[in-house]
């Protein structure tokens, strides 16, 4: 069991990345835990753990919610990860603002504020952009493809853009296609013309006509 105190410190960071809405460096939060395990006095998981509503999977790890979020190594560990101000965030601060976001930002805050309250901002958020630039990580990234290696094409162009050939195989499917539909043609005329002379007999798969002097016998066994 483990039980324990904290003390809190409030800190500048020369480091820091100036954060919106003002955007100055925000100041640090440090945590120090006193803590006090009894190795003799255990909990079952049950009493720690809410095994009733998992969280998710990461791996062979299954991830549950804490019965006592308010414990002391519980809060001590959520100290980089949740403040009052933005409530849950990255401990990384560039990691909670991209540059397309900050675009963004900007452009709407030229519609809204008067020129002299967007000069008041403007340091804090070019020293952000540039800290942006800098970063070796980026999450995100733009790639620019040059044009005379792009091929996208929605529509039929001139150039085909298949193998010969496939282009080929293509072109002896649509003829086997041709010939089979004039073969059905030529099948659904001769059904017509047996009809027309009175044959009414349901179609045939093998017809046999014996022609010759009387005597001769077919036999469909095997000698």
């Amino acid at each position: 069991m483990i039980t324990g105190s904290l003390t809190y410190t409030v800190e500048d960071d020369p480091n820091a990345i100036p954060m919106p809405p003002t955007w100055t460096k925000p100041t640090v939060l440090k945590a120090k835990a006193d803590l006090h395990v009894d190795p003799q006095e255990t909990e079952p998981l049950s009493e720690i753990a809410d095994l009733d509503n998992p969280l998710g999977y990461k791996g062979n790890y299954m991830m549950f919610p804490l019965v006592d979020p308010e414990n002391v190594l519980a809060k001590y560990m959520m100290v980089p990860y949740a403040d009052r101000a933005s409530g849950i965030h990255d401990p990384d601060q560039p990691g909670n603002l991209t540059r397309a976001e900050l675009d963004a930002y900007v452009c709407c805050l030229k519609k809204k504020l008067a020129p002299a309250d967007l000069e008041a901002l403007l340091p804090g958020i070019n020293e952000a952009y540039q800290r942006l630039l800098a970063d070796p990580r980026p999450s995100e990234e733009e790639i620019i493809v040059p044009t005379n290696s792009l091929y996208i094409e929605a529509l039929p162009a001139a150039q085909p853009v298949l193998e010969d050939y496939q282009l080929l195989r293509r072109a002896a499917e649509v003829g086997r296609v041709q010939t089979d539909n004039a073969r059905v043609s030529v099948e659904n005329i001769r059904v017509a013309a047996r009809i027309l002379s009175g044959d009414l007999a349901s179609d045939v798969e093998k017809k046999i006509v014996v022609e010759g002097a009387a005597g001769v016998t077919v036999s469909d066994g095997e000698h």
